[in-house]
Formats: structure tokens, sequence, C-alpha cells
């Protein structure tokens, strides 16, 4: 009886063995299926993470490069409105004026006239229609612009300011300044953009003067042949 108890009990491990193969073969499937998974997972969030950077450093970008209008360019012209166009340059070689843009009434004697009785700036007085033409156009080249409470005093001294790479524009209202710069590598283009609405031959030709001053090419212009006005 007992050698016949030992030979049934030899009998259980070969039924076993096709089984622990299978469980064993299951085991090895999920266990590959398993890793394919998280390999897959782990490249979609590497790419969920990319596109996410990628979206906000477009974003930033757009916010960094975002153009600032200003409301005050919309304000009523009248006899406190006036334009500054100024670049310093280099001191230490040549001191440019800035010229200025005065909106005075049609019965105005200076009317149309330029003005060289302030030591630093050249002075132009335009109606309020020609004025509002000056700010439509720089309106149209989509600037950054900076508000400011108080109107800046044109008529200071200006020679207090180091020069840089940057035009300076300032518009002034009754009780408000907004300011814009252009850089000098593109000055000379976006300045030939207000040739079109400058009110008389003679100021578009000290216009053109400033810009000939501040070193930009001027077709057609010729320093010489200063218009009457």
């Amino acid at each position: 009886m007992a050698v016949l108890h030992l030979k049934r009990r030899t009998r259980w491990p070969l039924i076993l063995l096709p089984t622990l193969a299978a469980i064993a073969c299951v085991i090895s499937s999920l266990a590959l299926y398993f890793r394919i998974e998280d390999s897959r997972l782990e490249t979609q969030l590497r790419t969920l993470i990319a596109y996410s950077h990628s979206r906000q450093m477009g974003e930033g970008m757009a916010i960094l490069y975002q153009r600032k209008p200003s409301e005050l360019l919309d304000a009523p012209i009248n006899e406190r409105t006036a334009l500054r166009f100024y670049w310093f340059g280099d001191i230490d070689s040549h001191f440019r004026n800035p010229i200025d843009f005065y909106a005075v009434p049609a019965a105005d004697r200076r009317l149309h006239s330029v003005d060289f009785s302030s030591p630093d700036t050249v002075s132009t007085f335009i109606t309020a229609a020609e004025m509002k033409n000056l700010i439509e156009t720089l309106k149209s080249r989509n600037l950054n612009w900076f508000d400011s409470h108080g109107r800046e005093d044109f008529s200071r001294d200006w020679r207090h300011r180091g020069g840089d790479g940057f035009l300076d524009i300032t518009f002034v209202t009754r009780d408000s300044t907004t300011k814009t710069h252009i850089r000098i590598a593109r000055m000379c283009d976006e300045l030939a953009k207000f040739d079109s609405v400058m009110a008389t031959p003679r100021i578009l030709w000290q216009f053109q003067t400033f810009r000939w001053d501040n070193g930009c090419v001027v077709p057609n212009y010729d320093n010489s042949a200063r218009p009457p006005e």
C-alpha cells in the first residue's frame, strides 16, 4: 500500500507542468504588455509636456512683443496738443535738435511757420486737422506706447539726456503724455512714412532736414533748397 501511495503522488507534478507553463506564459505576456504600455504612456506624456512648454513659450513671446496702443492718441486736439520727434544722438559729435509740432487755430499768425527761437528745438505750427493726419500715421505704425499723467514740458533743456539707440516720439495733450520709441535701425524707414502728411513744402523740407541731419538718406532732398514759408 505504501508503494502504491508513492506512485500516485508522483503523478501530480506531471499534471501541473502544463498549467504552470501556461501561467508563466500569461505572466510573461502581461509583463511585456505593461512594459509596452508604459513606454507608450511615457511617450505621450513627453509629447504633452513639450507641447505645453512650446505653447507657454509662444504665449509668453506673444505677450512680450504685444503692441500697446494709447487712448491718448484719440484725445481731442486743441491748443495744448503737441508732438515731438527726437533722437539725442552722440553729444560728443553733434547735438541734434528735436522737431516739435503744435496745433494752432487757423487764424493764428504762426500757422505753417517754422520757429528757431529756442536754441534747443525746431518748432512748427499746424492746424488740428493736419495734426490729426500725423497722429493717424503714428497709429498705423503699430508702435508700443507708454502713458503717464501730467503734460511733459517741451521747453525744458533736453541736453541732459544721453544718446541711445532709439528715436523718441512724445505726444502731449492737455494733462497727459504718451511716449513711444523706434530703433535707430528702423528710424529712417519709419519717418519716411510721414512725408505724405506734412502740412506744407516748407514743413516737409524741415522734417526731411531732421532726418538728413540724423544720418538718413532722403531721396530728392536738397539741403540748400529751403522752400519759402
